[in-house]
């Protein structure tokens, strides 16, 4: 088995080359149902040292692949490699690889539109685990502040219809048992 087709991983990205792509690459990779974002095209970029430095780079698209479940990249280049996406790895940030397609955070690079990104089969731009975990946080404590459940159980009550919630809670425990405890005395210290 060549190196590095058993990686595993639900984030992938490769080059797509305007001269190497099927005509209809763009359709065909609407019926993969794999969600799927590709860069403006780079037709700005320059290398940035060794002998070709300052020289245009060949054209390329950046393609970010989001493969529903954990896949390994032997079966991400069967789908991809025939639509002419070569160079395909694993992506361990995803959120970081988004802002790659414009190169948003590399000012001393080409810029390009982040409006001119193509997404298919219902890709959306991956956000920021901190802010996630934030947003979660932030709801689980409106709940308690709201609901004003005292234990554990009563707070999975609220959020068991709530994957993400659930999520945040199980990984958390302690600290929302502790949140919770502290809620249960403020609650009895008023009455």
């Amino acid at each position: 088995m060549p190196k590095g087709t058993t990686q595993k991983s639900r984030w992938f990205q490769g080059l797509l080359y305007p001269e190497s792509m099927p005509e209809d690459c763009f359709a065909q990779m609407e019926l993969t149902a794999v969600k799927i974002a590709v860069s403006p095209l780079h037709d700005k970029d320059r290398y940035e040292s060794g002998e070709h430095k300052g020289e245009l780079k060949k054209m390329h698209y950046h393609v970010l692949i989001q493969w529903s479940n954990t896949t390994t990249l032997s079966a991400v280049r069967k789908v991809f490699e025939p639509l002419g996406v070569v160079g395909l790895t694993a992506v361990h940030s995803p959120e970081g690889f988004y802002d790659y397609l414009t190169h948003k955070n590399n000012p001393e690079k080409a810029q390009y539109n982040l409006e001119e990104i193509w997404h298919c089969n219902g890709f959306r731009k991956p956000e920021d685990k901190q802010q996630q975990r934030q947003d979660c946080f932030d709801k689980i404590f409106q709940i308690i502040e709201s609901a004003k459940p005292t234990n554990l159980l009563s707070l999975v009550r609220y959020c068991r219809n709530d994957a993400e919630l659930m999520s945040e809670i199980k990984a958390n425990a302690y600290f929302y048992k502790e949140i919770l405890y502290c809620n249960r005395v403020d609650i009895e210290t008023r009455s």
